[in-house]
């Protein structure tokens, strides 16, 4: 893709993966738990397919229809693989669960393909991204001041600031 990593965004990277195991850190000794396991299978999993998704939208691939099939296409594989799972649908199709999810999936969707139509325009997929990344921040923060989780707060803000330091490397074209 011709992107290339400088000095100050690999120092961005590394306070970001800092930030985040600070984060999570909870006593002297790391424990890396089966949660662990699956984020980090995910993370690879998203990293490779952010990828595959720039490298598809550099091809000239309209936005819109390819948005729609990358949304299509992994329902239809785990409703294909895992046909059992459409029985448990109705407890989220109450009223109160489906305008839940449907303002979700229309927040998610509009994230995506802002996603989407920011890679076509600047056409640098780790740029993109690790803007896209202080999400997490914003995860930490919410789960502070929204969801009540309380322990290691001090912890989490430095993680989050330390994590918007980086990201504002990682983007940074200086050096």
């Amino acid at each position: 893709m011709g992107e290339f990593l400088t000095p100050i965004q690999a120092a961005g990277a590394v306070l970001v993966i800092g930030a985040s195991a600070l984060a999570v850190f909870a006593g002297k000794k790391i424990r890396f738990g089966r949660g662990q396991i699956y984020t980090s299978i995910a993370a690879l999993a998203f990293g490779i397919g952010f990828t595959n998704d720039a490298f598809i939208l550099s091809t000239g691939v309209d936005t819109p229809s390819y948005l729609a099939l990358a949304f299509i296409a992994p329902g239809t594989l785990i409703a294909l693989t895992h046909p059992g799972a459409a029985s448990r649908i109705k407890e989220t199709l109450n009223i109160t669960g489906l305008k839940t999810m449907v303002t979700l999936c229309v927040l998610n969707a509009l994230g995506a393909a802002a996603i989407f139509q920011a890679y076509q325009i600047s056409n640098n997929a780790a740029r993109i991204a690790s803007i896209n990344q202080t999400q997490t921040i914003l995860v930490v923060l919410a789960g502070i001041f929204l969801l009540g989780e309380k322990e290691r707060t001090p912890q989490k803000i430095i993680a989050s600031v330390l994590g918007f330091i980086g990201a504002l490397f990682l983007i940074s074209n200086q050096f």
